[in-house]
């Protein structure tokens, strides 16, 4: 239903206008009277005719009118933007030069745990990446992930 592609937007999914509006058209075939008014808004209208014609369709349709506000606040003819992604590094990095101390299971600088990880951790999953792990090194991964488990544990503070 259209309502749920709506609602997955507004749980976070990543929203792309022509992925929407294709799913839309998809409704078009069996629910023309719900899909076409929405598809024509995002044809020949803007922002705001777009969401007329969602909100008109949640009227409609008797869903619950907060939907309403939520399709009333954000673009429906852009795409979202990305999440921003950061490199767990360079945060972590930039954090300590200001004087945060970054602690990682028991690892007490971030530094430490870097040089932990280059040192065990990275040549596993270089291997694990690459598809050189045979069935007889499984010891490798049994290491990995019982030091991880002991590297991550979680305090009891």
């Amino acid at each position: 239903m259209i309502v749920d592609l709506i609602l997955d937007r507004k749980d976070g999914q990543q929203y792309k206008a022509a992925n929407f509006y294709c799913e839309v058209m998809e409704y078009a075939e069996f629910w023309p009277e719900e899909a076409n008014p929405i598809t024509k808004a995002m044809d020949e209208g803007n922002d705001d005719d777009v969401r007329s014609a969602l909100c008109a369709y949640i009227d409609r349709q008797g869903y619950k009118p907060e939907i309403k506000d939520y399709i009333n606040s954000v673009q429906w003819l852009e795409d979202d933007p990305k999440p921003e992604r950061h490199n767990l590094a360079t945060v972590a990095t930039a954090a300590e030069e200001k004087g945060e101390t970054i602690k990682i299971g028991g690892f007490d600088t971030f530094a430490d745990f870097m040089s932990y990880y280059r040192a065990h951790y990275r040549p596993i999953l270089e291997q694990l990446q690459q598809d050189q792990m045979s069935i007889k090194d499984i010891h490798l991964l049994r290491f990995f992930a019982d030091d991880m488990l002991s590297a991550f544990a979680e305090d009891d503070d």
